[in-house]
């Protein structure tokens, strides 16, 4: 075979494989609940998988206040 029948056929079977791998229907049942992602500033943070936002827990909050409480020197 030549070179270019060996790279048609390979990039064939990637393009087959890759979208056999990929997902594109829309799941709700798979989109409930959270995850932990990685934030560029805060770190690994809880994310709601159906609106993709940053969840803000009661902890976090009582933090905010604390710190928000203590004087700065």
């Amino acid at each position: 075979m030549n070179k270019l029948a060996v790279t048609l056929l390979g990039a064939a079977l990637f393009a087959g494989v890759a979208s056999a791998a990929t997902d594109t229907r829309a799941d709700p049942a798979s989109r409930s609940g959270t995850y932990y992602g990685l934030h560029p500033k805060l770190g690994m943070v809880k994310v709601d998988r159906a609106t993709n936002a940053m969840v803000v827990t009661k902890r976090d909050k009582e933090r905010a206040a604390a710190s928000a409480a203590t004087p700065s020197r």
